[in-house]
């Protein structure tokens, strides 16, 4: 008996240590609600689209989708279980993952992307030329600043400093890919190495969207017609961040 309650903030860590501290306990000191934490990943029709306003919502958002499970270790088995039967209802597949190793991963696939949309627009805003700038966004531009609509500054606040170490992990990476990007771009008596970095980037960003498409992470034939995004690239990281030796490795 007790209440399950299902937890959808992107870090789980922190919503697990408030719940151990604040959940009510019956009179043996035995809790009577459990955190279940919960991580939607979208069903690829809604993939690309900026759109995430209630009007625009869809019934098959998360069709045979997968939807991240982080239970608290000390969760009773039944809680989990409740879990599982309404992802079921909502036509997905339970895929379990420990939460920490879940902060770490989406501090690369939700937060960073947050942190660059402040970057991007700071750095337009900024600029000598922003009078005219900011009159030429298109769509391109507008998905990139998409973190500036979705949260308040109280929100970025939150999940930049909440997940700290990792954020700053998966930047340097990212600034160690930009800095070789740079170099590839200064080096105009060897263009072909630029062009060859593309080449294998658009290859590996093609893999990795037929599997998207499919939901087959294991090895799939590749189809004729990719998915939305046909040969356009996506953000992947190539490179990492010139290191020193006590660094980490990048997962």
């Amino acid at each position: 008996p007790g209440v399950v309650v299902l937890d959808l903030s992107l870090l789980k860590q922190p919503g697990i240590e408030f719940a151990r501290q604040h959940f009510p306990s019956n009179a043996q000191g035995e809790p009577v609600a459990y955190l279940v934490g919960i991580t939607p990943i979208v069903a690829i029709g809604g993939l690309y689209s900026g759109d995430i306003d209630a009007e625009t919502a869809r019934a098959d958002l998360f069709d045979n989708a997968e939807i991240l499970v982080t239970p608290d270790p000390k969760c009773p088995s039944e809680a989990i279980s409740l879990a599982e039967d309404v992802i079921r209802l909502v036509g997905s597949k339970a895929r379990f993952m420990d939460p920490a190793e879940h902060d770490g991963l989406i501090a690369a696939t939700e937060i960073l992307p947050a942190l660059l949309s402040v970057g991007m627009f700071r750095t337009l805003e900024q600029s000598e030329g922003w009078p005219e700038l900011r009159r030429m966004v298109n769509p391109a531009m507008a998905l990139t600043m998409q973190g500036l609509r979705t949260y308040s500054p109280a929100d970025l606040f939150a999940l930049f400093t909440r997940n700290r170490g990792n954020l700053i992990r998966h930047l340097e990476g990212l600034i160690g890919t930009l800095d070789s990007l740079r170099d590839l771009l200064a080096d105009t008596e060897n263009p072909d190495k630029l062009e060859i970095l593309l080449a294998r980037v658009q290859k590996d960003w093609e893999k990795w969207d037929v599997k998207r498409h499919s939901g087959q992470w294991e090895q799939v034939k590749q189809p004729e017609n990719l998915g939305p995004m046909g040969l356009m690239g996506g953000f992947l990281s190539f490179g990492g961040r010139r290191k020193s030796d006590k660094d980490e490795d990048e997962d």
